[in-house]
Parts: structure tokens; sequence; C-alpha cells
């Protein structure tokens, strides 16, 4: 049995909407065994507002949780996100040298930079491992959404300083593509044990929301659904993906429906431009995961809608398009995403922002349901070897035991 503590500014807890990977690594080493503490913020970084304590569902829970006070933010890009992090890192500290509990491992999550460089140096202090778990790439994913001549170039330039550091500072590193570990290596030279294991899916979860929900949505029999999930911020093509909606409404196929299941920055912006082009975009709004589920499972076509700029690789919301049993139409320039779609034969990778281009492989599938179903079959196929996260994150358990 270890003391582990898991650290992450961003996460989803009991009684809020999501289920987070660092929430379910939690549940996993507690159930083997293991004494967890989740440290994670007073501030929903998804809500954008502060928790309350008395409202979260701890009785639901196995682990303890601590919340570390941080001031919060209302914009993802802002300086008072900065400064809020900040904080977050500084009460972090202050928290672990107040701490008596004598601790086996510390597992962070990076980002965000700062608390991994306070959890890094509290780890070494105490000779105890350091575990990372990259979820992205800080400063390369900021330079898509900051252009500020000269300040843009001096800020990624300190930030990617940092990020060195820090992947520099981890004995194990965990990551969500093979992508993302090769960034870290390439500044680790001492990193004992390596592991790739994708965000994945709570196929067991998600099978359960299928069954639970998918009576109460109604799809006619001559509809056919292209469905989108997850944030309408920057870093997503979504108006591509209108465009190529709306070119197919023009060629007739009324028929054709196109679901946008979530939340974010953009929304208000994404629903005037349907408007404005006449597109007739349904916006679902953010579901709860087994009702998002349902909704995929009802849809034929999948859209990984990603910016050409993007540093994202294997993301969210791909593993559960693939639990679906759907093809998947994917912009996203990542190496690894798009070998993945080629390899296992789960749909067509089109041009970023290329609205005809994507139109033009909507339709083509529209019109070959054979291959749609062979590609679906395909999905659930990766799904299950490399997406379902009750086989794919005993790898983290695994790593973290023989320490």
């Amino acid at each position: 049995m270890k003391n582990i503590i898991v650290i992450t500014n961003f996460t989803s807890l009991p009684g809020e909407l999501g289920y987070n990977r660092f929430r379910y690594i939690c549940d996993l080493l507690t159930e083997h065994g293991h004494n967890v503490t989740l440290l994670t913020s007073s501030f929903n970084h998804y809500d954008k507002k502060q928790r309350n304590e008395s409202e979260l569902e701890y009785l639901k829970c196995r682990y303890k949780i601590e919340l570390i006070y941080e001031k919060g933010y209302k914009k993802n890009i802002s300086f008072r996100r900065i400064s809020s992090q900040k904080q977050f890192a500084r009460n972090v500290k202050k928290f672990l040298q107040l701490s008596n509990i004598k601790y086996d491992a510390i597992y962070c999550c990076v980002p965000t930079l700062e608390t991994a460089k306070v959890c890094g140096n509290y780890a070494d202090s105490l000779g105890i491992p350091f575990i990372i778990d990259v979820q992205d790439l800080w400063p390369e994913a900021m330079r898509m959404v900051i252009h500020i001549p000269f300040i843009t170039d001096l800020f990624c330039c300190l930030m990617k300083r940092q990020a060195n550091k820090v992947y520099g500072m981890a004995d194990y590193i965990v990551a969500v593509s093979n992508e993302y570990l090769k960034r870290a290596l390439e500044v680790n030279t001492k990193s004992k044990e390596n592991a790739v294991v994708y965000i994945g899916s709570y196929i067991e979860e998600f099978n359960k929301g299928v069954k639970l929900y998918s009576d109460n949505i109604v799809k006619k029999s001559d509809e056919f659904w292209i469905i989108y999930v997850g944030t309408l911020g920057k870093s997503y093509d979504i108006r591509t993906l209108i465009r190529a909606h709306k070119i197919l409404l023009d060629k007739g196929y009324e028929n054709i429906k196109l679901k946008i299941l979530g939340r974010g920055q953009y929304e208000n912006e994404l629903r005037e431009y349907s408007r404005e082009i006449k597109a007739e975009t349904d916006f679902e709004g953010f579901k709860e995961y087994g009702k998002m589920a349902a909704y995929l499972r009802k849809s034929d076509i999948a859209i990984n809608s990603i910016v050409a700029k993007s540093a994202a690789s294997i993301i969210n919301k791909v593993g559960d398009y693939f639990a679906a049993g759907l093809p998947v139409l994917n912009s996203s320039q990542s190496k690894e995403m798009k070998k993945l779609i080629e390899d296992f034969n789960t749909g067509i990778n089109y041009i970023p922002g290329d609205a005809l281009d994507l139109s033009e492989k909507i339709e083509y599938l529209y019109k070959s349901p054979d291959i749609c179903a062979q590609m679906g079959k395909n999905s659930i196929r990766l799904a299950a070897e490399k997406f379902n996260r009750s086989n794919t994150y005993m790898e983290i358990v695994k790593l973290i035991e023989s320490i």
C-alpha cells in the first residue's frame, strides 16, 4: 500500500458534470488498496465558478479530496488566469510544506507548469518519485491563440524554458500521446519508465448511458446525423463544419442534420453564424456523459474538427467517437491521430478549414452505407484495443506500483 498524492488544477469532482482522467486514476489506485489524496483547485475551470465544499458528494468518494484556493478567472486566455494559476501553485507549495503525511509518490498533471515545478521541487527535496502526466503542450498550444508581435515570442520562450525544466525533473513520464511523450523526452535524461495512455473512454459507463437514454432521443428514420462533441473554443474549427453542412443543405440533403453537443466561449458567436448563413445547426448544449453517449450512438458520422495550427494530438472526444462505433472525419494534423484513422480504417482525414472538402467526404459516406458500417466496426475494435480505460489505465497503476 502506498500514500499517493495526485495533483491537478483541472478536473471534475464527484457530483460535477464530466468524468475526468484524474478522478478515474484516483478511483483505480484506491481500488488497488492505496491511500490516495486528490489535490485540486477550489475553482471549477469548466463552470468558471468557485466550488462549494458542502455541495461536493464526498460520501461517494473513497479517496481524500483537498481543495486549494485560487481566485479564478472568466476567460481562458487572460492575465487573470495566469495570476490565478500562480496563486494555486503557491498554495499547493504551502499545503505540501505543512503536510504531515509521508507520500510515497507525487503524480502531477502537466500543465500547469508552475504547479508541476512546485511538485517536482518538493519531491526532489524528500527523495520521492515525481511522476508527470503530460496532457497538453505549453507553450506550443499557446502560439495558436496568442498573436502579439514580439510579446508572444518572448512569452513562449520563457514558458518553453519552464516546460523543459518540468519535463527534465520527472522520474517517470505518462503522456496522452506518443507525440507528447516524445516532446518531454527531448529534455529528460533520467526518466526510468514511461507510458503512453490515451485519455480514452469509460466504455462500461458509455454503454450504460446508451441503454438509459437512447429511447429519449428521437431520430426520424430518414435522417442522417453528423455530430460534434466537445468544447466550442479556438482550437476547434466548428465554422468549417457549419459551412460544410450548409453546402449539403444547398445541394438538397435536407435530411442530413448537424448536431453540436458542447459549450465554450464561442458558442453564441457560432449560433449567430449558423443563423446568418441559414445552416440549421442543432446546438444541443452540454450533455452529461450518459446522454452524450446516447446521442453519439444515434449518429452516423462524428467530426474531429481541429484547426490546422493546433498542437493537439489524441484528444478526449475521439475515444467516445470510436466507442460509439462511428466513422470519424478528422482534420487534426497530428501524425499520430491521422495514422490511427488510416491504419484502423476508422474514417477519413480531411483538409482543415476546407468546407468543400469536408462536405464531399460527408456526402461520400452518406452514399456509402456499407463503407460506413465497416468503418464503424473498425472504430469499435480500436476503442476496445487502445481507448478502453478499464484496460489501458491499468498501465498507469502498474507503473506506480513498480516504483
